[in-house]
């Protein structure tokens, strides 16, 4: 079989030996830096969106949600005592 000419089935599936390209040192270095600079960039990306985006400023949500619970619950609870104070007879009693 004979590299140059065409139409044979070692021509056709792999090229001239001399034509086909192998990868070099440098190309598995430049592969290796692109790789470190990917996964560096996407730890660092990572960090800055848990440190400047995720976190709500502390204490803001947690303080809203205790205010508002514990306003409901003592609406709830004189509402249950004049509730209570109408069906017994006795004056109404709020704190």
């Amino acid at each position: 079989m004979n590299d140059f000419e065409p139409g044979e089935v070692g021509w056709l599936e792999r090229g001239r030996q001399r034509d086909m390209h192998r990868p070099t040192l440098i190309h598995y270095l430049g592969l290796f830096v692109t790789i470190l600079f990917g996964v560096a960039g996407g730890i660092l990306l990572a960090n800055w969106i848990a440190v400047n985006v995720a976190q709500v400023p502390e204490g803001t949500l947690a303080e809203q949600a205790s205010y508002v619970t514990s306003r409901i619950g003592s609406e709830l609870n004189t509402a249950y005592k004049q509730a209570t104070a109408k069906v017994k007879g006795q004056p109404g009693t709020e704190d």
